[in-house]
């Protein structure tokens, strides 16, 4: 008969790539994890693991073997998710990834509703790009994704709803020669300099193609993890910027800031993302709820996408 412990720090070896990071996460020593692993290639004859100096790769038969063993231990997060929720553990939270243009700039309403009808639940907020989000989904550390951004995504494992859409704008300071334009053609901004996103971000990922598309090479002076350090530069008159309208609504009412639209109008898509057939406590299908009446309220709102929402309720 398998012996899970077995296959437990063979799939922790074979996730970290390092037996001894996998020691660690499993508070024992190296040449412990190495003797389980070959107790278990011994037993069943066969070899899972090709060592390669401090690393190690999976063989065929492990890379096979490790397909499974994460379903396994994929599903043991879900049982335990399903009776902590079934002892009504008010104690775990709710896990949301929030994308730093996208969810940070409406999550603060949504919580403040969702925390007037549901005042003991805990929320852990996580923020970070689409990539960082995603990969969180994916590693069970992330219960529900709030990020925008128009990538096609091929796991076949998430859920990826589209809940709404933000205009993506041309963003300068008040004095700047394009700030009273009605549209601007990427071309006018052929040598401009420019301040994007970090790589992962989905605005730029938007920009960088649409540059591509119209054969020209944006003039990227800066590149920043932070929203509001990009905004500052702006206003410093550092260069320009691509922004989506609700995210640059404060410095456009004080008119800090002038916003403009591209000739050729480009939108990101706000996205819900979480794990296909994964089990939703009813805590999270109750905040499911909230952010699906809060979403309706946008006249940008994607019906389809809420039609989608309200079946997991």
């Amino acid at each position: 008969m398998l012996n899970l412990n077995h296959l437990r720090i063979f799939y922790l070896a074979a996730k970290e790539k390092n037996f001894s990071a996998a020691a660690d996460e499993l508070v024992v020593t190296q040449p412990t994890v190495s003797a389980q692993i070959k107790a278990l290639e011994r037993h069943y004859g066969v070899l899972l693991f090709k060592r390669i100096g401090k690393n190690v790769e999976l063989t065929n038969s492990g890379r096979r073997l490790f397909k499974y063993a994460k379903k396994v231990f994929d599903l043991t997060i879900e049982i335990e998710q399903l009776l902590n929720d079934i002892s009504n553990n008010e104690g775990v939270p709710i896990r949301l990834g929030i994308g730093k243009s996208y969810g940070k700039y409406f999550i603060s309403p949504l919580l403040s509703r969702f925390q007037k009808r549901f005042p003991t639940v805990r929320i852990i907020l996580k923020e970070g790009n689409s990539d960082d989000i995603l990969q969180g989904i994916l590693r069970h550390e992330i219960d529900f994704g709030l990020l925008g951004t128009n990538i096609v995504l091929a796991k076949k494992c998430l859920e990826v709803i589209r809940i709404q859409k933000n205009e993506i704008l041309l963003v300068v300071w008040p004095r700047h020669r394009l700030a009273n334009s009605k549209n601007v053609h990427l071309s006018g901004l052929k040598y401009e300099p420019i301040i994007l996103r970090e790589k992962g971000s989905g605005v730029r990922d938007i920009i960088i193609r649409a540059f591509e598309q119209e054969k020209i090479k944006p003039n990227i002076i800066v590149e920043t993890e932070n929203v509001n350090t990009l905004i500052e530069l702006i206003k410093e008159q550092e260069g320009v910027g691509f922004l989506s309208k609700f995210v640059v609504e404060k410095e456009l009412q004080a008119r800090s800031l002038n916003a403009i639209s591209l000739q050729k109008k480009l939108y990101i898509d706000g996205y819900l993302v979480l794990l296909k057939n994964s089990y939703l406590s009813q805590t999270k299908k109750d905040f499911l709820g909230a952010l699906t009446e809060y979403i309706s309220l946008d006249p940008l709102a994607d019906s389809p996408g809420l039609k989608r929402i309200s079946q997991f309720l």
